[in-house]
């Protein structure tokens, strides 16, 4: 018993342009007449597939026939556009809203962490400049009042330090 079995497909592409256009005019007055003008296009797919089937001295021959038609209108093609036109400008718009706020934190964290140095230099030198005054009147003359002073502007310097001291690390951190 011998068979054969050959297939083929054969596939139809055929596109079909249409302009519609309607002129409607008003009774009352001649003058008042409105156009309308539609076009569409018509793509038909048509696929063919036979079959043919040879066993010994039988022949037999199945053929599929498949046929898709799909319409697009002017309109149609115009929301597509400016569907992909919305889509577009909303990823501009994440992009570069992304890109806001990332140098907006990148010069906020320069921006404190030289103000954070700033202030630790600036009160590191007023540290040391009362405490050179301290030894200098306090230890040397016994000046209770200046003692006092010492001890007040390095404490107030003190804290300030560790104050922008935590700031920074908190922006850094953020």
């Amino acid at each position: 018993m011998h068979t054969t079995t050959t297939t083929t497909t054969t596939t139809t592409t055929t596109t079909t342009t249409t302009t519609t256009t309607t002129t409607a005019t008003t009774a009352a007055a001649a003058a008042a007449t409105t156009t309308t003008t539609t076009t569409s296009t018509t793509t038909t797919t048509t696929t063919s597939t036979t079959t043919t089937t040879t066993s010994n001295a039988t022949t037999t021959t199945t053929t599929t026939t498949t046929t898709t038609t799909t319409t697009t209108t002017l309109l149609l093609l115009l929301l597509l556009l400016l569907l992909l036109l919305l889509l577009l400008l909303l990823l501009l718009y994440y992009y570069y809203n992304y890109y806001y706020y990332y140098y907006y934190y990148y010069y906020y964290y320069y921006y404190y962490y030289y103000y954070f140095y700033y202030y630790y230099y600036y009160y590191y030198y007023y540290y040391y400049y009362y405490y050179y005054y301290y030894y200098f009147f306090c230890y040397h003359h016994h000046h209770l009042l200046l003692l006092l002073l010492y001890y007040y502007y390095y404490y107030y310097y003190y804290y300030y330090y560790y104050y922008y001291y935590y700031y920074y690390y908190y922006y850094y951190y953020n």
